[in-house]
Parts: structure tokens; C-alpha cells; sequence
């Protein structure tokens, strides 16, 4: 879970700097979108870890939890977001 967040943080962060200077470039809606995958990403740890822990017991069952709700997640309510209601 967490390498998937931050590869996706990585390639949005890299997708920024390149395209920073483009007369098209939306500053706000790259920095919502980098707010919400780590927004998302602490819910998930906060949520998912147990109370005081800083590290996941057990990373096998979380990966299958994640994999399960991320394949039934229907993706048109998200709109490039990696947050949104259904």
C-alpha cells in the first residue's frame, strides 16, 4: 500500500516539475491532487494500524484488503482524484 501511494506521489511530483512552466498548468489542481493521494495514504495507515504501532503486524493481509477494494472501486466518480465518494 504504501509503495503504491508513493510511486504514485513520486510520478505526480515528477510530472509537475516538468510541466510547471507550461502556459496550461494548474498549480491548484496538481496541489489537491498531491494532498489527496496523501491524505489517502494516512487514512489507510491510521485506519488500518493498530493502536500505537507505527508499523503494519501484519503487511500480507492489508495488501489482499487493498487489492480487494481497489479492484471493486468503480472509477468514474474520481475523476484522476484518488479520493472521492461512490
Amino acid at each position: 500500500v504504501v509503495r503504491c501511494c508513493l510511486l504514485h506521489i513520486i510520478h505526480k511530483g515528477r510530472y509537475i516539475t516538468s510541466n510547471r512552466r507550461s502556459i496550461f498548468f494548474r498549480a491548484s489542481h496538481n496541489a489537491a491532487e498531491m494532498e489527496a493521494a496523501l491524505l489517502y495514504l494516512a487514512q489507510r495507515l491510521l485506519h488500518d494500524n493498530s493502536h500505537g504501532n507505527l508499523f503494519f503486524q501484519e503487511e500480507s493481509g492489508l495488501s489482499q484488503t487493498f487489492l480487494r477494494e481497489y479492484a471493486s472501486m468503480h472509477k468514474g466518480c474520481f475523476y484522476g482524484r484518488c479520493v472521492g465518494f461512490q
